[in-house]
Protein backbone atom coordinates (compact mmCIF):
# COMPACT_ATOMS: atom_id res chain seq x y z
CA UNK A 1 0.00 0.00 0.00
CA UNK A 2 1.38 3.35 -1.07
CA UNK A 3 -0.04 6.51 -0.11
CA UNK A 4 0.34 9.14 -3.23
CA UNK A 5 -0.57 12.52 -1.39
CA UNK A 6 -4.37 12.43 -2.35
CA UNK A 7 -4.61 8.90 -3.89
CA UNK A 8 -4.31 5.28 -2.44
CA UNK A 9 -1.67 2.67 -4.35
CA UNK A 10 -2.67 -1.13 -3.41
CA UNK A 11 -0.96 -4.20 -4.36
CA UNK A 12 -2.04 -7.32 -4.10
CA UNK A 13 0.32 -10.10 -2.61
CA UNK A 14 1.98 -10.98 -6.36
CA UNK A 15 2.36 -7.38 -6.72
CA UNK A 16 -0.72 -6.70 -9.00
CA UNK A 17 -2.64 -3.62 -8.80
CA UNK A 18 -6.15 -4.18 -6.69
CA UNK A 19 -6.60 -0.63 -5.95
CA UNK A 20 -6.03 3.16 -7.36
CA UNK A 21 -7.85 6.15 -6.91
CA UNK A 22 -8.82 8.61 -4.11
CA UNK A 23 -8.73 7.82 -0.25
CA UNK A 24 -12.30 8.19 0.13
CA UNK A 25 -13.59 6.43 3.05
CA UNK A 26 -17.04 5.30 1.46
CA UNK A 27 -15.43 4.18 -1.96
CA UNK A 28 -12.69 2.19 -0.12
CA UNK A 29 -15.43 0.76 2.17
CA UNK A 30 -17.41 -0.26 -1.31
CA UNK A 31 -14.48 -1.66 -2.53
CA UNK A 32 -12.46 -3.40 0.09
CA UNK A 33 -15.59 -4.61 2.54
CA UNK A 34 -18.18 -4.80 -0.53
CA UNK A 35 -20.55 -2.27 1.36
CA UNK A 36 -21.15 1.33 1.25
CA UNK A 37 -23.31 0.99 4.12
CA UNK A 38 -21.99 4.05 6.65
CA UNK A 39 -23.67 1.79 9.81
CA UNK A 40 -21.77 -1.04 9.09
CA UNK A 41 -18.89 -0.86 10.97
CA UNK A 42 -18.17 -4.23 12.25
CA UNK A 43 -15.07 -4.51 9.42
CA UNK A 44 -14.41 -0.83 9.30
CA UNK A 45 -12.14 -0.04 12.24
CA UNK A 46 -9.12 1.95 13.14
CA UNK A 47 -7.66 4.31 10.09
CA UNK A 48 -8.23 4.07 6.07
CA UNK A 49 -4.84 1.55 6.34
CA UNK A 50 -6.50 -0.75 8.57
CA UNK A 51 -9.44 -1.40 6.68
CA UNK A 52 -7.50 -1.87 3.49
CA UNK A 53 -4.91 -4.19 4.94
CA UNK A 54 -7.64 -6.42 7.17
CA UNK A 55 -10.04 -6.92 4.24
CA UNK A 56 -6.50 -7.64 1.96
CA UNK A 57 -5.36 -10.34 4.21
CA UNK A 58 -5.90 -13.69 2.96
CA UNK A 59 -3.43 -16.24 2.39
CA UNK A 60 -5.78 -17.77 -0.63
CA UNK A 61 -6.09 -14.77 -2.60
CA UNK A 62 -9.88 -15.06 -2.69
CA UNK A 63 -10.46 -11.96 -1.05
CA UNK A 64 -7.79 -10.38 -2.87
CA UNK A 65 -9.38 -11.44 -6.47
CA UNK A 66 -13.28 -10.57 -4.80
CA UNK A 67 -11.49 -6.66 -4.33
CA UNK A 68 -9.77 -6.66 -7.65
CA UNK A 69 -13.03 -7.37 -9.39
CA UNK A 70 -15.58 -4.80 -7.40
CA UNK A 71 -12.65 -2.26 -7.80
CA UNK A 72 -12.57 -3.56 -12.58
CA UNK A 73 -16.86 -2.84 -11.95
CA UNK A 74 -16.42 0.29 -10.35
CA UNK A 75 -16.30 3.80 -11.86
CA UNK A 76 -13.03 5.12 -10.40
CA UNK A 77 -11.80 2.07 -12.61
CA UNK A 78 -13.45 3.06 -15.87
CA UNK A 79 -12.47 6.40 -15.56
CA UNK A 80 -9.14 6.01 -14.96
CA UNK A 81 -8.98 2.93 -17.56
CA UNK A 82 -11.04 6.04 -20.03
CA UNK A 83 -8.50 8.25 -19.43
CA UNK A 84 -5.76 5.98 -20.11
CA UNK A 85 -6.62 4.76 -23.51
CA UNK A 86 -7.42 8.42 -24.29
CA UNK A 87 -3.57 9.40 -23.81
CA UNK A 88 -2.37 6.35 -25.63
CA UNK A 89 -5.11 7.12 -28.66
CA UNK A 90 -3.19 10.92 -28.73
CA UNK A 91 0.19 10.04 -28.29
CA UNK A 92 2.71 9.82 -31.30
CA UNK A 93 3.82 6.54 -32.00
CA UNK A 94 7.58 5.99 -31.27
CA UNK A 95 7.49 8.07 -28.34
CA UNK A 96 9.57 6.83 -25.71
CA UNK A 97 8.26 6.81 -21.74
CA UNK A 98 11.13 8.69 -20.76
CA UNK A 99 9.93 11.50 -22.75
CA UNK A 100 6.64 11.73 -20.70
CA UNK A 101 8.70 11.61 -17.10
CA UNK A 102 9.78 15.17 -15.91
CA UNK A 103 13.46 16.23 -16.19
CA UNK A 104 13.56 17.47 -12.60
CA UNK A 105 13.85 15.43 -9.50
CA UNK A 106 10.73 16.41 -7.85
CA UNK A 107 7.81 17.29 -10.07
CA UNK A 108 6.32 20.19 -7.80
CA UNK A 109 8.10 23.23 -6.65
CA UNK A 110 10.40 23.57 -3.58
CA UNK A 111 7.73 26.11 -2.41
CA UNK A 112 4.98 23.49 -2.81
CA UNK A 113 6.98 20.90 -1.20
CA UNK A 114 7.65 23.29 1.57
CA UNK A 115 4.01 24.66 1.94
CA UNK A 116 2.84 20.88 2.11
CA UNK A 117 5.14 19.69 5.06
CA UNK A 118 4.21 23.34 6.87
CA UNK A 119 1.33 22.36 6.71
CA UNK A 120 1.91 19.09 8.03
CA UNK A 121 3.94 20.21 11.16
CA UNK A 122 1.68 22.48 11.97
CA UNK A 123 -1.28 19.93 12.21
CA UNK A 124 1.06 18.01 14.21
CA UNK A 125 1.93 20.59 16.52
CA UNK A 126 -1.49 21.63 17.20
CA UNK A 127 -2.30 17.67 18.31
CA UNK A 128 0.62 17.59 20.65
CA UNK A 129 -0.51 17.69 24.03
CA UNK A 130 3.07 19.01 24.86
CA UNK A 131 2.79 22.14 23.00
CA UNK A 132 0.13 23.85 25.17
CA UNK A 133 1.66 22.11 28.56
CA UNK A 134 5.10 23.95 27.48
CA UNK A 135 3.55 26.93 27.89
CA UNK A 136 2.03 26.39 31.24
CA UNK A 137 5.44 25.14 32.42
CA UNK A 138 7.09 28.90 31.33
CA UNK A 139 4.50 30.70 33.53
CA UNK A 140 4.89 28.23 36.38
CA UNK A 141 8.66 28.58 36.12
CA UNK A 142 8.39 31.92 35.85
CA UNK A 143 6.09 32.59 38.88
CA UNK A 144 8.27 30.72 40.64
CA UNK A 145 11.62 31.81 40.10
CA UNK A 146 10.12 35.59 40.14
CA UNK A 147 8.85 34.79 43.77
CA UNK A 148 12.19 33.16 44.52
CA UNK A 149 14.02 36.37 43.41
CA UNK A 150 11.24 39.03 43.98
CA UNK A 151 13.06 40.21 47.41
CA UNK A 152 16.20 40.38 46.08
CA UNK A 153 17.76 43.71 48.11
CA UNK A 154 19.68 46.47 45.75
CA UNK A 155 23.30 45.69 47.12
CA UNK A 156 26.39 43.62 46.59
CA UNK A 157 24.16 40.72 47.45
CA UNK A 158 21.21 41.27 45.45
CA UNK A 159 23.22 41.83 42.16
CA UNK A 160 24.80 37.90 42.91
CA UNK A 161 21.34 37.37 43.21
CA UNK A 162 20.25 38.65 40.04
CA UNK A 163 22.77 36.86 38.26
CA UNK A 164 21.95 34.16 39.49
CA UNK A 165 18.02 35.26 38.62
CA UNK A 166 19.41 35.25 34.83
CA UNK A 167 22.09 31.96 34.80
CA UNK A 168 19.01 30.12 36.02
CA UNK A 169 16.63 31.60 33.13
CA UNK A 170 19.34 30.62 30.70
CA UNK A 171 19.75 27.27 32.02
CA UNK A 172 16.09 26.23 31.98
CA UNK A 173 15.10 27.50 28.73
CA UNK A 174 18.17 25.47 27.06
CA UNK A 175 17.16 21.97 29.14
CA UNK A 176 13.70 22.53 28.10
CA UNK A 177 14.28 23.50 24.41
CA UNK A 178 16.18 20.22 24.28
CA UNK A 179 13.96 18.27 26.27
CA UNK A 180 11.27 18.59 23.56
CA UNK A 181 12.78 18.86 20.50
CA UNK A 182 14.27 15.11 21.27
CA UNK A 183 11.11 13.32 21.63
CA UNK A 184 9.50 15.19 18.80
CA UNK A 185 12.49 14.61 16.36
CA UNK A 186 13.08 11.21 17.08
CA UNK A 187 9.14 10.09 16.97
CA UNK A 188 8.93 12.36 13.37
CA UNK A 189 12.62 10.56 11.79
CA UNK A 190 10.54 7.21 11.24
CA UNK A 191 8.12 8.82 8.66
CA UNK A 192 10.87 11.46 6.85
CA UNK A 193 13.14 8.47 6.47
CA UNK A 194 9.82 6.65 4.57
CA UNK A 195 9.25 10.36 2.76
CA UNK A 196 12.67 10.61 1.74
CA UNK A 197 12.91 6.93 0.26
CA UNK A 198 9.66 7.66 -1.71
CA UNK A 199 10.85 11.05 -2.82
CA UNK A 200 7.96 13.00 -1.49
CA UNK A 201 10.33 15.94 -0.87
CA UNK A 202 13.87 16.75 0.05
CA UNK A 203 15.63 17.18 3.13
CA UNK A 204 16.14 21.07 2.38
CA UNK A 205 12.49 21.70 2.32
CA UNK A 206 11.80 19.34 5.21
CA UNK A 207 14.49 20.93 7.62
CA UNK A 208 13.34 24.42 6.74
CA UNK A 209 10.10 23.69 7.35
CA UNK A 210 10.78 22.15 10.50
CA UNK A 211 12.77 25.37 12.09
CA UNK A 212 10.08 27.91 10.59
CA UNK A 213 7.06 25.86 12.40
CA UNK A 214 8.76 25.56 15.69
CA UNK A 215 9.68 29.04 15.71
CA UNK A 216 6.57 30.97 16.86
CA UNK A 217 6.45 28.47 19.99
CA UNK A 218 9.83 28.86 20.92
CA UNK A 219 9.89 32.53 21.01
CA UNK A 220 6.34 32.84 23.08
CA UNK A 221 8.14 30.19 25.70
CA UNK A 222 10.76 32.36 25.89
CA UNK A 223 8.22 35.69 26.12
CA UNK A 224 6.05 33.85 29.00
CA UNK A 225 9.47 33.42 30.74
CA UNK A 226 10.58 37.04 30.50
CA UNK A 227 7.59 38.68 30.92
CA UNK A 228 5.96 37.09 33.94
CA UNK A 229 9.15 37.30 36.68
CA UNK A 230 11.85 40.16 34.93
CA UNK A 231 9.82 43.23 36.14
CA UNK A 232 8.92 41.29 39.11
CA UNK A 233 12.45 40.70 40.49
CA UNK A 234 13.23 44.44 40.00
CA UNK A 235 15.74 43.78 36.96
CA UNK A 236 16.78 46.98 35.38
CA UNK A 237 14.09 49.01 33.37
CA UNK A 238 14.13 50.21 29.71
CA UNK A 239 12.92 48.67 26.61
CA UNK A 240 16.69 48.08 25.27
CA UNK A 241 17.83 45.81 28.54
CA UNK A 242 14.20 43.84 28.38
CA UNK A 243 14.71 42.69 25.00
CA UNK A 244 18.14 42.32 25.15
CA UNK A 245 17.58 39.67 27.91
CA UNK A 246 14.74 38.31 25.79
CA UNK A 247 16.86 37.84 22.80
CA UNK A 248 19.50 36.14 24.82
CA UNK A 249 16.84 33.19 25.84
CA UNK A 250 15.20 32.96 22.15
CA UNK A 251 18.95 32.55 21.28
CA UNK A 252 19.46 29.46 23.77
CA UNK A 253 15.51 28.33 22.16
CA UNK A 254 17.16 27.83 19.35
CA UNK A 255 20.66 26.64 20.70
CA UNK A 256 18.89 23.89 22.84
CA UNK A 257 16.70 22.48 19.39
CA UNK A 258 19.43 22.72 17.39
CA UNK A 259 21.34 20.46 20.03
CA UNK A 260 18.32 18.08 20.00
CA UNK A 261 17.94 17.87 16.29
CA UNK A 262 22.07 17.11 16.16
CA UNK A 263 21.70 14.02 18.65
CA UNK A 264 18.73 12.62 16.82
CA UNK A 265 20.77 13.06 13.82
CA UNK A 266 23.82 11.39 16.15
CA UNK A 267 22.19 8.33 17.33
CA UNK A 268 19.72 5.48 16.67
CA UNK A 269 18.36 5.86 20.55
CA UNK A 270 16.46 8.33 22.07
CA UNK A 271 17.55 7.07 25.59
CA UNK A 272 21.09 7.70 24.64
CA UNK A 273 20.38 11.07 22.85
CA UNK A 274 18.71 12.10 26.34
CA UNK A 275 21.84 10.92 28.52
CA UNK A 276 23.99 12.94 25.89
CA UNK A 277 22.13 16.14 25.85
CA UNK A 278 22.19 15.92 30.37
CA UNK A 279 25.96 15.91 30.00
CA UNK A 280 25.84 18.59 27.67
CA UNK A 281 23.55 21.29 29.16
CA UNK A 282 25.38 20.07 32.36
CA UNK A 283 28.56 21.31 30.93
CA UNK A 284 27.01 24.79 30.58
CA UNK A 285 25.91 24.63 33.79
CA UNK A 286 29.42 24.24 35.27
CA UNK A 287 31.02 26.71 32.93
CA UNK A 288 28.16 28.88 32.45
CA UNK A 289 26.95 30.18 35.83
CA UNK A 290 28.75 30.95 38.92
CA UNK A 291 32.86 29.64 38.83
CA UNK A 292 36.54 31.49 40.05
CA UNK A 293 37.95 34.20 37.84
CA UNK A 294 38.14 33.69 34.30
CA UNK A 295 42.02 33.58 33.91
CA UNK A 296 42.46 31.55 36.70
CA UNK A 297 40.60 28.43 35.31
CA UNK A 298 42.26 26.04 32.54
CA UNK A 299 42.22 27.47 28.93
CA UNK A 300 40.07 24.63 27.80
CA UNK A 301 37.26 25.34 30.17
CA UNK A 302 37.83 28.98 29.56
CA UNK A 303 36.70 28.26 25.73
CA UNK A 304 33.93 26.47 26.43
CA UNK A 305 32.64 29.38 29.29
CA UNK A 306 32.90 31.69 26.17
Amino acid sequence: MVELFDKLLVLSSDGEMTYFGPMDRSLLRNIFLGTSNVYDTKDDKGSIADLVLEASLDKSGKSEDEIKARYDMSKTCQKYTTEIAQLRSTAEKGMNVQDLLPDEEYPNSFMYRFKLISTRRIKLINRNAVTWMRMCIAILFGVVIGSLFADSPNNLGGALAKNGYIFLHCFIVLMLSAAVTLPSCFRERATLFKHRSAEFYDSKSSYIALLLTDAPLSILEACILATVSYFWVGMRHGAGRFFYFLGMLIALECAGQALGRLLCALYRKQVTANSMSSVIILIFGTVGGFMPSYLSIPPILRWLSG
